[in-house]
């Protein structure tokens, strides 16, 4: 059976288990089962460009274990390396982070999962690929060429789905940050505008106590002011706080300025909310499955922003997680 034929068949076929071992170890892991493709489908290409790359260059050697597990745990590391720079440069996010294993190269590979990977080489090399082999030439030449045809259009739609997914992430991220930074830049200056009103506020307060107590000390001799000064400070200063806190408020519903941008403040906080029920509006595919595909996902120009998102989606998941409960308790 023609090479190119079989090695078209094993990265099918190989893109697949590997997703497969990616949501069972998600579920096994974290007790949900999550989409852990890059891709829609039930499909990791990385998988599968790892297992061509040891079908052909370690298959001769699969009698040496030694050299199949070092050759296995290289080979896949590179190769995840090479894909987790390659994503990041292309997209500029980091899709996955092993910043914080032990023995990491820049956050792309780790000690841990190189070693994983080369034992799993060794394990499908020596039991798996024989019974795949067997699998892909048990069926006819011609309806797998026309299976793997269909299958490929299939790969292929999904992949240009999935850049125009991850192109409209970035750009609703960017979006985001800009609402983050007007917002940013609309509450230093309602700060500021309330803290001038509130120091005026407080020494107009100031004066009246001065004044007030001025009036209290002759009606009363020192000794007696002196005695309840003491018991009477924390009530002064709560009472004051709160006086302070009803006259700014006053003050700043007359500011036209300040109202001004309270209402823009609140524009820009119902667009962002709509962007990100936008963004989350599907779990399974889209932005949002992207998200839960890799949660520990970073975005190189707009981390602040996707952080939010992030927030977003545990918000949106704890209240559906809520819903569920009441309406089970409700039965």
């Amino acid at each position: 059976m023609n090479d190119f034929y079989l090695l078209c068949a094993f990265f099918l076929v190989y893109s697949c288990l590997g997703w497969c071992v990616e949501v069972a170890y998600h579920a096994v892991t974290f007790g949900t089962i999550v989409n852990r493709g890059f891709l829609n489908g039930p499909v990791c290409p990385i998988y599968g460009f790892g297992m061509l790359a040891v079908i052909v260059l370690l298959l001769p050697m699969e009698e040496n274990l030694l050299v199949l597990f070092l050759g296995g745990m290289c080979l896949t590391s590179a190769i995840e390396l090479f894909g987790g720079w390659a994503l990041d440069k292309l997209f500029h996010m980091r899709w996955w982070d092993y910043t914080d294993e032990p023995f990491n190269l820049g956050g792309y590979v780790c000690l841990k999962f190189s070693l994983m990977w080369g034992t799993g080489c060794v394990l499908m090399v020596r039991v798996i690929h024989p019974l795949i082999l067997a699998m892909v030439e048990i069926i006819p030449s011609m309806i797998g060429i026309w299976g793997m045809v269909f299958l490929y259009c299939l790969y292929a739609v999904d992949t240009v789905a999935t850049v125009f997914v991850v192109n409209g992430l970035s750009h609703g991220l960017e979006k985001l940050d800009h609402i983050t930074g007007e917002l940013r830049e609309i509450s230093d200056r309602m700060t500021e505008r309330i803290a001038k009103t509130a120091i005026a506020t407080d020494q107009r307060i100031d004066e009246q106590r001065v004044q007030a107590a001025l009036a209290k000390a002759e009606a009363r001799d020192a000794a007696e002011r002196i005695q309840n000064e003491a018991r009477e400070n924390v009530a002064g200063m709560r009472n004051k706080l709160m006086m302070v806190s009803i006259e700014v408020e006053k003050e700043a519903e007359k500011d036209p300025q300040y109202q001004k941008l309270l209402s823009r403040k609140r524009e820009l906080e119902i667009l962002a909310e709509n962007y990100k029920r936008k963004m989350l509006r599907h779990r399974y595919y889209g932005a949002g499955h992207l998200l839960e595909a890799f949660p520990r996902m970073r975005h190189e120009d707009y981390r602040e922003a996707l952080e939010e998102l992030k927030k977003s989606m545990r918000e949106k998941k704890e209240e559906l997680r809520s819903t569920n409960r009441d309406f089970q308790g409700g039965k």
